[in-house]
């Protein structure tokens, strides 16, 4: 089962698109490339939610660590969830950990005037 132990960082601006680097436990690897032939791009074996929104970009690095941009968000303490999936993109029961008000979403400048900078 996956487990989330840090973020880092642990906060990022409302409008999304931090690049957020995740340690802990339990993350599905991508099964290697096959050895010869075109390879095609991996399935997702991670899916993270931030407080219910999909992060994008999940890349697992290894067993204990990954990486995901931050979605578009609300400001205050957003729940992470960390999903293992099968080989069809879904999720695999019993396989899923939260980390309560593991995120932190804070207002910039940008979020008043409706571009990032």
């Amino acid at each position: 089962m996956p487990s989330v132990t840090s973020l880092n960082p642990s906060s990022g601006p409302t409008g999304g698109r931090t690049l957020v680097d995740v340690e802990g436990a339990g993350f599905r690897l991508p099964p290697p490339p096959p050895p010869s032939g075109p390879t095609p791009p991996p399935r997702p074996t991670v899916a993270i939610l931030v407080d219910g929104r999909e992060a994008t970009e999940v890349r697992v690095r290894a067993t204990d660590r990954l990486t995901f941009i931050s979605p578009i968000g609300d400001a205050g303490p957003a729940d992470i969830v960390v999903r293992n999936l099968d080989d069809a993109g879904d999720p695999i029961a019993g396989e899923e950990s939260t980390l309560s008000g593991g995120f932190t979403g804070v207002l910039s400048n940008s979020d008043f005037f409706g571009f990032s900078v």
